[in-house]
């Protein structure tokens, strides 16, 4: 199998996977019960890697999205805490999501790995 191959075949469920605990409602749930409205839970858990940063910043990283939504978003997940913790929060609900879904008996890892081989042969760019 040739790289395109493996992208072609497998582009679908990776890109499934990526964003699938993002919209599940446990996700939003679990925003909504730490004080996240709208869509900030989204935009400050998945953006607070980036530190405290001007909206600006964040707008240009999630520039699939409106500007102004993007930049209310973050204001408003900037009231509620400091953006690496909601980001740890973001986090933790992809863990729990994968650990509720993914089977047990070794065939995660061996999708773990070969998603790593693929990740580590793939140009940046």
């Amino acid at each position: 199998m040739t790289p395109l191959d493996c992208v072609l075949t497998t582009k679908a469920t990776v890109k499934s996977l990526g964003g699938a605990f993002m919209l599940d409602g446990a996700t939003y749930k679990r925003g909504a019960e730490l004080g996240f409205p709208g869509l900030s839970f989204y935009v400050a858990g998945r953006c607070g890697v980036l530190g405290r940063v001007d909206a600006t910043v964040v707008g240009s990283a999630m520039f699939w999205f409106e500007p102004g939504l993007v930049g209310s978003s973050w204001a408003q997940g900037l009231d509620v805490m400091e953006p690496a913790r909601a980001a740890e929060h973001f986090a933790a609900c992809g863990y729990e999501w994968a650990r509720t879904r993914f089977d047990h008996d070794g065939t995660s890892e061996r999708i773990a790995e070969l998603a790593a081989r693929i990740n580590d042969a793939a140009d940046p760019a």
